[in-house]
């Protein structure tokens, strides 16, 4: 194979780690906003988690920004 087949596995399985449902989500409290959004103290499976919520424009966007954040 010319390995193009594992960037694709490779980046369906990262955005698969960006989804994950609103409901598995516990806000806890307000920490900072900023101009792209806010930032939440959360937890997500028992584990202390930041949580933002964006103020971007696109989907694409928010993807350059987490990607950043990995």
């Amino acid at each position: 194979t010319d390995g193009s087949s594992n960037n694709t596995t490779s980046s369906k399985s990262q955005d698969a780690r960006m989804n994950i449902p609103y409901s598995e989500l516990k806000f806890i409290k307000e920490i900072g906003v900023g101009g792209f959004g806010k930032v939440f103290l959360g937890e997500w499976q028992k584990t202390q988690v930041g949580l933002k919520i964006s103020s971007l424009a696109s989907s694409e966007e928010f993807m350059r920004e987490a990607e950043l954040l990995m």
